[in-house]
């Protein structure tokens, strides 16, 4: 891992802190959101992050969330990045 890698991750882990969700939920989190991805058999897994991203999100949070709120936030997020395109105007179909 990189300086820049390192200070992200360590910027992920202050926002964890601060919302008060812990790593192995956060981790469990992602796990649930790629259920067709192979685990081994001790249960790790690999989890690919954009820490950035990450963190950003976790900024929307107010500090002590916690994970049920954290997890209803993440759920909205999910949907509302699926949430299909409209169409433009103009277009067959619009």
């Amino acid at each position: 891992m990189n300086a820049d890698e390192q200070r992200d991750l360590d910027e992920l882990e202050r926002e964890l802190r601060r919302v008060d969700i812990t790593w192995d939920a956060f981790a469990e989190l992602c796990r649930l959101n790629a259920p067709n991805e192979p685990v081994a058999p001790d249960g790790s897994f690999v989890m690919q992050l954009n820490y950035s991203k990450a963190t950003a999100f976790l900024r929307t949070l107010p500090d002590g969330a916690g994970q049920e709120t954290f997890i209803k936030a993440w759920t909205q997020h999910v949907k509302q990045r699926q949430r299909p395109m409209p169409p433009f105007p103009g277009v067959a179909g619009a």
